[in-house]
Formats: C-alpha cells, structure tokens, sequence
C-alpha cells in the first residue's frame, strides 16, 4: 500500500514473489485502512467507507464493493482490528474498536454481512469467526458462526455460535 502525492486515497500492488510477476494494480479514490487476504487469492481491503474484495486471479481486476460500513464501524474514532469471511464467501465479519470515554473503556462492534441476502446484522463484542463443522454423517459440514457479545457498559460476556448455513428454524424437529 502507498500514497502518490497529488493523488487522493491509496495504490495497492500485489506480486507473486516466487515468479516476481505482478498480479495487479489498484489505485484507491479512498484511504485504504485495513486490508487482509480472505481467500488464496481474494484481498480483502477496508477504507473509511466501504469494504471491498479483489480477486487477483482474474487478470486486469479490479475490486468489487461489497458492502458499506455501518453504525459504529462507519465512525471517524472507530479502529477496525479484523475482517474475515466464511469458506463460501457467502458470510463477511468487519470488527472493530472505539472508546467513549476517552479511553477507560473500549467497546466493540461487528458488523455481520450477508452477501446473498445483501442484510446486515450490527453486534456488541470485540471478535467473531467462521468455521466448518461436521455434524452428522449424512449432510456436509455446517457453516458455522461463532462472537463474543459484549454490549457497551457491561462486564458480562457471552459466546455465541451458530449455523448461518441453514434458514432459520430449518433443521428444528
């Protein structure tokens, strides 16, 4: 990542070091904050705005949006500490943190996405992940979802887990 002067926003350039080619080349009208690879080859990038993925296995790309911070997580004091997305890339976790009271507490949010249904789901906690688990010998893995909820004054703490493969109620005998 780098800036070029007169230039808004940021550039990327990704190499693949063992042939030293380059696979691409993208120049951000944004500031790019964060960015993580979700995918063997799918770079995640976070601005102050938006959440974007490249795919730099399609030649001459460039990154699609797919989806706008919200709440907390699209406030100027918000650090974003984590972003992931399921094996399906069908499920995306933005995280971050803030303070309001100048420091002596730091809460937590998520921001849970859905790319097919294209809804959001705003969370209190400070981390969240994606897993594949085997739950019967019958049906493939289940996608499953698992945070930490914290809500903003509290001390107590709760994990959540659940299935984000299947509707809900699906599956209830």
């Amino acid at each position: 990542k780098g800036s070029q002067e007169g230039q808004p926003g940021n550039f990327v350039q990704v190499f693949n070091l063992d042939s030293k080619e380059k696979l691409g080349v993208y120049q951000s009208p944004k500031n790019i904050i964060f960015w993580k690879w979700v995918a063997a080859r799918v770079l995640a990038l976070v601005t102050d705005t938006d959440v974007l993925h490249w795919n730099v296995a399609v030649a001459n790309s460039v990154p699609e949006t797919m989806f706008q911070r919200a709440g907390k997580l699209a406030e100027a004091g918000c650090q974003i500490i984590g972003y992931s997305a399921n094996s399906q890339m069908s499920w995306c976790l933005l995280t971050g943190i803030s303070t309001q009271d100048a420091g002596k507490t730091i809460d937590g949010n998520m921001q849970l996405y859905s790319v097919e249904k294209k809804q959001q789901q705003l969370l209190e906690g400070h981390a969240g992940c994606f897993g594949n688990v085997l739950t019967n010998d019958t049906e493939g893995p289940a996608g499953l979802f698992a945070f930490q909820e914290r809500k903003q004054g509290t001390t107590t703490t709760k994990l959540h887990i659940m299935d984000v493969t299947k509707a809900r109620g699906e599956g209830i005998p």
